[in-house]
């Protein structure tokens, strides 16, 4: 297999450019990863460093077992190694001082901050709010090398929705392969909507049923007068209407049913 390595030469002459400098402007904090990963890329792109972004491309570090048992490194491992101290010199160099002391302790800061992706809850928020925080919180995980997928994503997001969205939540999870972030987003403002326009209705509805019950006079809003079911219970009213024969009145106060033309039992 030929190997397509830079010398340590090759490499000490990228350091001693211009380059270095001129892809150096920007520094990484927080707020500003996707600005700074534009640069970054440029910057591998030019100096033809692609394969230290992808593990399959690390060259064998040995190459026999022999050399392993003696402790002696293939060169196109050691040209490799070499290459890939200088990118990571450089990113260092790239990134805000206050910023690299968290780098150095990047493990446990992705764990915090995907503890608090968890209990993100929207809590009657806006939605635009809502995702700002979630969009936050993604952008400082990519920031730290540890970006949230597509599908991660969206289930952040649905995982600290209301009860209210429970419907959404069901369908949302059943298409999260075939939807994209920014669909999604789209989607969830769409059923904000819809679920403040449901809101206002119901409410609007309570109010009238209040209003409604408040103009009633008390004397129909006795046990008797709704419990007539029971044959207006009360000393007097158990046997009132009971007879040897069916009242005509009685059945032309009960509903008839449509289907076998006998009184509808209530």
């Amino acid at each position: 297999m030929e190997n397509t390595a830079q010398t340590p030469k090759a490499l000490t002459s990228f350091l001693n450019q211009n380059t270095f400098a001129a892809f150096s402007a920007i520094k990484l904090n927080e707020n500003n990863y996707k600005t700074w990963k534009k640069q970054a890329l440029a910057c591998i792109k030019v100096n033809k460093f692609q394969s230290h972004l992808d593990p399959r491309m690390v060259p064998a570090r040995f190459s026999s077992e022999s050399d392993r048992h003696e402790g002696i490194e293939a060169q196109s491992y050691t040209n490799w190694e070499v290459q890939d101290q200088c990118l990571v010199a450089w990113l260092t160099a790239t990134m805000e001082s206050n910023f690299v002391n968290r780098v150095i302790e990047v493990k446990s800061r992705i764990k915090q901050l995907k503890t608090q992706l968890k209990t993100l809850k929207k809590h009657g928020s806006p939605v635009t709010e809502y995702m700002a925080k979630i969009n936050q919180v993604a952008d400082a995980l990519s920031a730290l090398g540890a970006p949230l997928t597509k599908d991660e994503y969206i289930e952040a997001a649905l995982g600290g929705l209301d009860e209210e969205y429970n419907i959404f939540i069901t369908v949302a999870t059943a298409r999260i392969e075939e939807t994209s972030e920014s669909e999604f987003e789209s989607q969830l403002l769409a059923q904000e909507e819809l679920v403040d326009k449901f809101r206002r209705t119901e409410l609007g509805s309570v109010q009238a049923n209040i209003a409604q019950r408040e103009d009633t006079p008390e004397k129909f809003q006795g046990r008797g007068f709704n419990n007539y079911r029971g044959g207006f219970r009360g000393s007097r009213g158990r046997d009132y209407f009971r007879g040897t024969g069916r009242s005509t009145w009685w059945q032309g106060s009960r509903p008839q049913c449509q289907l076998c033309e006998n009184l509808a039992i209530q």
